[in-house]
């Protein structure tokens, strides 16, 4: 693999998965900047976000997992069990675009150890999941390179799709905005079948309780949109990426935005 294109990381029977690289669209000073990983159902709706992150001097990998389930289908097609399943698959999807990324790393120019994932809507939900799964040893340690761990998450409008909030290990600098009226993915949680499944606000307080470190923007009375609102989000995620991951640091954001 070499900067910038189009490249298979896994095949899966006659399945061939693809992700698009795109290298910073400025150099970077002394350590490769980090990486951004992008999952999404319709990642042409991000391909604004995306240039955007690179113009500002970071690599962006827009990845394609196996077909995802939109939320609207688990809620009505899927049980619990089925979609926590299908998560579980794009998760696999995930760890396999990850491997790529990280065995490429020299010829990319990307810090193996600054690897933020991110996604929106089930996208979101499976960055989340991928994470909570590498915290709690599950499926996604084992499918990544020893000891690796993601430097930051960020979540537009996602939940975690096997119910629980509990960490073994101090979950990366998470990143989550949504819209507190989102009727598809709750901001406080989401049902299926007899399933409840955390979202933000769930997760933002359980993080400040067990003092991990978050960003939470919580969009008074919007829905579903805040999933396509990474263009116009830019910025606040440049901030948490310059203080959080380049920086290091561990500011905590608790913001209610009002628009």
């Amino acid at each position: 693999a070499g900067p910038g294109g189009t490249y298979m990381y896994s095949r899966i029977d006659s399945t061939e998965l693809f992700l698009n690289f795109l290298a910073p669209g400025k150099p970077s000073a002394g350590q490769p900047a980090p990486l951004i990983i992008f999952i999404s159902e319709a990642p042409h709706e991000a391909s604004e976000w995306l240039m955007g992150l690179s113009e500002a001097g970071y690599s962006v990998a827009s990845v394609a997992c196996r077909e995802i389930p939109s939320w609207q289908d688990a809620g009505s097609k899927f049980s619990a069990e089925e979609f926590s399943d299908a998560v579980s698959t794009l998760t696999e999807d995930v760890c396999a675009a990850t491997r790529y990324l990280a065995h490429n790393a020299e010829a990319l120019g990307v810090d193996p150890k600054a690897f933020v994932l991110a996604g929106a809507s089930t996208g979101a939900v499976t960055a989340l999941q991928t994470e909570w799964d590498l915290c709690n040893g599950g499926r996604a340690s084992s499918l990544l390179p020893s000891g690796f761990r993601f430097a930051g998450i960020i979540s537009f409008a996602g939940a975690l799709s096997n119910g629980s909030t509990r960490y073994s290990k101090a979950p990366a600098p998470t990143m989550l905005l949504h819209g507190t009226a989102d009727r598809v993915i709750g901001f406080n949680q989401s049902r299926i079948g007899k399933m409840k499944l955390p979202g933000s606000a769930t997760l933002a307080q359980e993080y400040a309780s067990k003092g991990y470190c978050y960003w939470i923007l919580r969009f008074e009375g919007l829905g579903h949109e805040v999933s396509e609102s990474m263009k116009e989000n830019l910025p606040e995620v440049l901030r948490f990426l310059q203080c959080n991951v380049s920086g290091g640091g561990r500011r905590v954001v608790d913001a209610t935005v009002i628009l």
